[in-house]
């Protein structure tokens, strides 16, 4: 049987860790007695996508120039420059959109609390666990892949692209990410101080890459679940009153138009 708690602990269970992940981003909206949470999350987006466009885009960008007519350098530093570049766009993106994307994240909750019986409770279940299980594989995946490819340059040496000496000049250090800075690097200190950022930058990336991607992905199959739902309705509609057929009628055909809005 469903009671209050039950479905509040449900919408926790299935978009907890969504709300999460775009507060983490800056991409949430407080009420007006917490205006200064919402201050600060903007800032938090533009800390987030600076870090992402000075610490890796800007500097790999202008090796990008510097390389140009060098089929090998220029395809090994797209492979890295351009992802984090979609990464920045889709923050911006999402940030001068959060307001929809707030509301799209709430009527998700607003959908778990009407729900009428088990039967839709367990076909929301079914698809919110695959988001779910997106969320988690995408973010151990991205994020791993991420720190491997780092931590073997900065502890190993060991670097996984093609090296030059038109952006690689510091001598025998290597930065993981094909990149020129026109300040100097010699020093040990502020070696690893542009390596450490480009770390973190590409770390920033990758969680705003997973994020996008997984909310869009919450909504598709949110909305498949609610379709799923409509449908069920739709073939157990009473048969044995009228009024009772034209009150789920009225309520099933306002559902859909909300869907397809």
């Amino acid at each position: 049987m469903m009671t209050k708690s039950s479905i509040v602990k449900d919408v926790e269970w299935a978009i907890g860790s969504h709300r999460t992940l775009l507060r983490i981003n800056g991409l949430w909206i407080y009420s007006e007695k917490h205006s200064w949470l919402d201050i600060a999350m903007n800032i938090q987006a533009l800390l987030l996508t600076l870090s992402i466009f000075g610490f890796v885009t800007l500097p790999q960008t202008i090796a990008l120039m510097k390389t140009w007519g060098n089929v090998t350098l220029i395809g090994d530093n797209i492979m890295s420059n351009l992802p984090v570049t979609m990464a920045g766009i889709k923050l911006i993106k999402m940030w001068t959109n959060k307001k929809i994307l707030v509301r799209m994240v709430k009527q998700i909750e607003n959908d778990w609390y009407q729900l009428s019986n088990n039967t839709e409770r367990d076909v929301m279940i079914k698809y919110a666990k695959i988001p779910k299980l997106m969320l988690l594989c995408g973010l151990i995946n991205i994020t791993s892949s991420t720190l491997f490819y780092h931590i073997l340059s900065n502890f190993f040496g060991i670097t996984l692209r093609a090296t030059s000496n038109l952006t690689d000049i510091y001598g025998d250090k290597i930065l993981p990410l094909q990149s020129v800075y026109f300040f100097d690097l010699s020093t040990t200190l502020s070696f690893y101080f542009v390596s450490w950022s480009q770390l973190f930058g590409s770390l920033v990336a990758s969680l705003v890459y997973t994020t996008f991607d997984i909310t869009f992905g919450l909504f598709v199959l949110h909305t498949c679940a609610l379709l799923e739902n409509l449908s069920e309705r739709i073939h157990n509609m009473p048969m044995d009153s009228e009024v009772k057929f034209q009150k789920t009628l009225k309520s099933t055909v306002l559902q859909h138009c909300a869907l397809v809005r």
